[in-house]
């Protein structure tokens, strides 16, 4: 008849593999919801919010860039921040139903633009990604790299952007206002991207300076947009008052990180946005602004910020 000592003694293994399992299985869970289902920094203030016409997001990577389009069943994604932001991208992106990009832009290969993309790549179906295919020097050759290699591996179509290049999705027009350039600053090489639906227009200028904004307004190629995307997270260096002039925006986004080194938005920017009589919106301060855009009106909604 075995003691009580040794029926213990058989229990102790089994018990032992069990809370090693468990605990396992704890943390592959946390892992898992933490990094796929939820999404720090992006609410889901949008659960009861019903998709109509087109949606411009302009989500809170911090100091860096991403915008999602959608429109009817296509999703369109244009830059992702910082590496640190794609798992709270693609999370950002199934809460709202996205399961496939139709096409992914990479506007510059900085990697406060392509880092979070390396994660959408890895993680998500893409049709198409669109590049710049600029020459130009660049710093950031780790981010970029690993770019490359999740693009290699994600299977997606690749196309070099051009001038003239359109898309259509479900009634938005997508049309690249600057495509490959051989200019030498890897920012003013940014692909520049007009979205319309109906009678609104969003302007998408990556990191585009003065150079670039020159040239724009001497092809002829900018017309008036409801939406702009501040070039450059709002430096002085860009958004010039003849650029705001010839786009005569009625909304300006400035995506930029809170408290960040590079002082964005500059203030020389702002005030040009102010005397045009420009609304500012800013990720920094308001978080994740969302744009519903259908029968000649813009509806904004954000989720605000903790103070």
């Amino acid at each position: 008849m075995p003691t009580r000592r040794s029926v213990a003694d058989k229990l102790k293994k089994p018990l032992l593999y069990l809370f090693v399992f468990l605990f396992l299985l704890g943390g592959t869970l946390y892992y898992y919801i933490k990094g796929e289902t939820d999404a720090p920094g992006f609410s889901d203030w949008l659960d009861d919010y019903t998709p109509d016409g087109m949606e411009v997001h302009f989500l809170d990577v911090g100091q860096g860039a991403c915008t999602l389009l959608l429109c009817g069943e296509s999703a369109v994604l244009v830059d992702g921040g910082e590496y640190e932001y794609g798992y709270d991208i693609v999370s950002y992106l199934k809460h709202h139903g996205v399961e496939k990009l139709d096409l992914l832009v990479a506007t510059h290969r900085h990697s406060d633009h392509i880092g979070g993309l390396i994660v959408v790549l890895q993680k998500m179906a893409v049709d198409e990604v669109l590049l710049n295919g600029s020459s130009a020097e660049n710093t950031d050759s780790q981010a970029e790299y690993e770019f490359s290699s999740q693009l290699l591996l994600n299977g997606a179509t690749v196309t070099t952007a051009e001038t003239d290049l359109q898309y259509s999705f479900d009634g938005m027009q997508i049309s690249v206002l600057q495509g490959k350039s051989e200019k030498t600053d890897e920012n003013e090489t940014s692909v520049v991207l007009r979205a319309d639906f109906e009678n609104t227009s969003v302007l998408l200028t990556g990191d585009i300076g003065s150079v670039t904004e020159s040239e724009l307004i001497a092809s002829d190629v900018l017309f008036d947009c409801d939406i702009l995307q501040a070039a450059h997270h709002g430096s002085n260096n860009s958004n010039s008052a003849n650029f705001i002039a010839q786009t005569t925006p009625d909304i300006a986004v400035i995506s930029c990180g809170e408290n960040n080194r590079y002082n964005h938005p500059g203030e020389e920017t702002l005030d040009r946005l102010r005397q045009a009589n420009t609304a500012v919106y800013r990720t920094d301060v308001m978080g994740t602004i969302v744009f519903s855009c259908n029968d000649n009106n813009i509806k904004i909604i954000s989720d605000g910020k903790d103070e």
